[in-house]
């Protein structure tokens, strides 16, 4: 929090950077890495009521929105290094909104099966609407991502005057 101290919190807002490595470890922290205890208390529930399939969706869930928090902290680093002015703050804000967007929508995904009933059958139905409801928050936020990492390579191949010809 120095950073954002000694900057003032009105610079702060203005450079996605400073506050997106905040608010993606917040984010991890709330929603993906507290999953796991959840799941662990409720075992029992979940390897004998839950389908198969969301036993796998929620592992390989878990493990991607892990690795997703890691890669988008390092380049929001790499961005700190990179590049200044407008497209710096254009860049940040969509990587962290994308990213928040992702691990929200990847949260309800991942353990739709705990927000819904008790029997096998009801949790497979309900479970699938729930995922169906948040697939385009996540497809959104991917979407920003992409946008970011394109800004930010087609950038780079600007500062840096790189041809491929």
């Amino acid at each position: 929090m120095k950073v954002i101290k000694y900057d003032g919190f009105k610079n702060a807002l203005k450079d996605g950077i400073k506050l997106g490595v905040f608010i993606t470890v917040i984010l991890m922290a709330i929603l993906d890495a507290f999953s796991g205890p959840v799941v662990a208390m409720r075992i029992r529930e979940v390897r004998s009521v839950w389908p198969i399939e969301d036993e796998i969706v929620y592992n390989v869930a878990h493990w991607h929105l892990l690795a997703l928090t890691f890669g988008i902290i390092m380049f929001l680093l790499y961005l700190e290094l990179s590049l200044k002015g407008f497209s710096r703050s254009l860049i940040s804000w969509l990587t962290v909104g994308g990213f928040a967007l992702v691990t929200i929508g990847g949260f309800f995904y991942m353990l739709s099966p705990m927000f819904v009933g008790t029997s096998v059958h009801e949790i497979a139905i309900r479970s699938l609407e729930i995922k169906n409801n948040v697939l385009p928050i996540i497809e959104i936020g991917a979407t920003l991502l992409l946008i970011s990492l394109l800004f930010t390579f087609f950038k780079l191949l600007k500062i840096k005057q790189i041809n491929f010809l």
